[in-house]
């Protein structure tokens, strides 16, 4: 879990010569390792949306990803 710094990167999907600049990626800040990922199921429950995690790729607005964000904070990570 982290949070995008902004900055779009991209590079060769695969590093393959012929795929130019078909990968995407930002750097997360504050990156840390869930020790228990969300299951999608979880996630459905918590944002009270019947998402479809087949595709590659979807979107998260904004109130649901707060939503997902307050919850794993309170709930998925070590409190020291």
């Amino acid at each position: 879990m982290g949070i995008g710094n902004g900055e779009i990167k991209k590079k060769n999907y695969h590093d393959k010569i012929t795929d130019i600049n078909e990968e995407c990626y930002t750097y997360l800040d504050n990156y840390v390792k869930l020790s228990k990922p969300l299951k999608a199921s979880e996630i459905k429950k918590i944002t009270n949306t019947n998402y479809v995690f087949r595709a590659t790729m979807f979107g998260i607005g904004e109130e649901n990803g707060r939503k997902l964000w307050d919850y794993i904070i309170n709930n998925c990570c070590n409190q020291s």
